[in-house]
């Protein structure tokens, strides 16, 4: 008699509903290089100057089942039922000559893998030294740094979008 308030009250579900995404196989190639040498240009200057070279390739899905962009221009296969219930209650602000309804998801392929674009290489120079004051006790060190710096594209780590690859699962209570 009481278990349906003691369920709430522990905040247990009595439906719902579990969407699974269809799995992923993503992968995207990251490449570095860096090149850095010291000069003692004093007994107590030290000048430290890098160069980093970085390229990243886009996220690919191995069986192309991803979205990749949207294609503004491509013909809408609802453009029909679109503009039949436009017609019915059209706005003044957009005439009916000018309702367009274009437009589509893109997909990955054998010859369009990639999910985004990257930049694809990056340089970035780094610069720095390291100073001990005369004035000061010799254990004393003063070091400063300032570069350019990139950080990889994290977009791999989605997968890459997959509309349509979901699987509904419900959640019925019993208490039985």
């Amino acid at each position: 008699m009481g278990q349906d308030y003691a369920g709430f009250l522990l905040g247990l579900p009595t439906s719902g509903t579990f969407d699974s995404k269809e799995s992923s196989a993503a992968n995207a190639k990251y490449f570095a290089l860096f090149l850095q040498d010291n000069w003692r240009m004093r007994s107590n200057l030290t000048l430290n100057l890098g160069f980093r070279w970085e390229h990243e390739t886009p996220a690919t899905e191995r069986y192309n089942r991803a979205v990749n962009g949207f294609n503004e221009s491509a013909a809408s296969p609802i453009a029909a039922a679109a503009l039949a219930a436009y017609a019915l209650s059209p706005v003044p602000q957009i005439p009916m000559s000018q309702f367009r309804v274009n437009g589509g998801l893109t997909f990955a392929s054998a010859s369009n893998p990639g999910l985004y674009s990257t930049k694809s290489e990056l340089f970035s120079p780094r610069f720095g030294f390291a100073w001990k004051p005369d004035l000061v006790d010799r254990k004393m060190v003063v070091r400063g740094w300032i570069g350019r710096l990139y950080l990889p594209d994290r977009h791999s780590q989605c997968a890459g979008a997959q509309p349509g690859g979901l699987q509904p699962t419900d959640y019925v209570y019993s208490d039985e």
